[in-house]
């Protein structure tokens, strides 16, 4: 072994959650939760913020 530690996507998650200071995953959960009934604003069309570009011959 060359003394490297190899962190799962699942561990190196944990660690950066406990970094940004969280207690626990529950309170990260908690804070991506969203109020079904508050957040109910309608979405532009994707072309009023992105302009979709043309079609490139090949």
């Amino acid at each position: 072994m060359s003394g490297i530690e190899v962190w799962t996507p699942a561990e190196r998650l944990l660690a950066n959650i406990a970094r940004a200071g969280y207690e626990s995953i529950d309170e990260f959960i908690a804070r991506l939760r969203v109020d079904p009934m508050a957040d109910t604003v309608e979405l532009p069309a994707v072309t009023d913020f992105w302009d979709v570009p043309r079609k490139q011959a090949s």
